[in-house]
């Protein structure tokens, strides 16, 4: 690819080297590296994939004999490459890069990566994650910085190495069997509290029509566009609850889960395709 490519619809399926010379935007569309040895090539800075909409960079049959992918992703501004190995069950592994991260203090690299995989379990990944100086914000401190996983309205640390490189930088989480967003932060900026309700899920992620929430107790899960607004309510009743919020246009949303006293038990980012 030697010039800018926009991905108006439809899918790019690459079956073997992908050789970028320029950056393709996929907007709400997929680039898919099919098989069991496709690659992006030549990736850096000024080349790369631009997930600015719902659209992600997915790897079939990532395995212990694959090795590692680089999936060199990134907003419209900013290069925010990914790269995964996977030593348990072979799966297909997606990827995509906002900007913005949510539900932490000021310590952290103000991008947010989300990955997830096809099959829930069986997994054992390394994902490492890259950064520019320009995406710290004021409190970050790169020699106290580990990976971030936020599982049920709280963010957790990864098993981490150190930060190395610079512009961009990067770091290693190793050991994840379970996906959702990624971030970057100093340890000072994880809760140091456990989150009031542990067994809230909301699934699938990314979703097409019905989305599932499961909860201990009644409570209400808000759903915000990215600007703050709020597009939708519902209310929830003990155990699983099947929504289907029709209305929403493709898109990355917020949602919030309250209780009845108006209490926060959980929040997160959610993908309509």
């Amino acid at each position: 690819i030697s010039s800018p490519m926009n991905v108006e619809s439809g899918t790019l399926n690459i079956s073997g080297n992908l050789d970028l010379g320029a950056k393709i935007t996929l907007n709400n569309n997929n680039l898919n590296l099919k098989g069991n040895s496709s690659q992006i090539t030549n990736a850096n800075a000024s080349n790369y994939i631009v997930t600015n909409g719902t659209g992600s960079v997915n790897v079939e049959n990532l395995n212990s004999a694959r090795g590692t992918v680089n999936l060199p992703i990134g907003t419209a501004t900013n290069y925010n490459p990914v790269s995964i190995a996977n030593t348990g069950t072979s799966d297909t592994f997606s990827a995509r890069v906002s900007e913005g991260i949510s539900n932490t203090t000021n310590g952290a690299v103000n991008t947010t990566w989300e990955i997830s995989e096809a099959i829930a379990g069986g997994s054992n990944a390394t994902i490492s994650l890259g950064w520019n100086a320009s995406q710290q914000n004021g409190a970050f401190n790169p020699n106290n910085a580990t990976v971030g996983h936020y599982v049920n309205g709280a963010w957790t640390a990864e098993n981490s190495g150190a930060v190395s490189g610079s512009n961009p930088y990067n770091i290693t989480g190793t050991g994840i069997t379970s996906f959702s967003p990624f971030a970057v932060m100093h340890r000072g900026a994880l809760p140091t509290a456990e989150p009031l309700k542990k067994n809230i899920s909301v699934y699938p992620n990314p979703f097409r029509e019905a989305l599932t929430v499961t909860a201990e107790d009644k409570a209400t899960v808000h759903l915000y566009d990215m600007s703050g607004k709020m597009v939708g309510s519902h209310a929830l009743v003990k155990g699983t609850n099947v929504l289907n919020p029709a209305a929403l246009k493709p898109g990355v949303y917020i949602y919030q889960i309250k209780n009845t006293n108006d209490e926060i038990l959980s929040s997160g980012k959610i993908i309509k395709k």
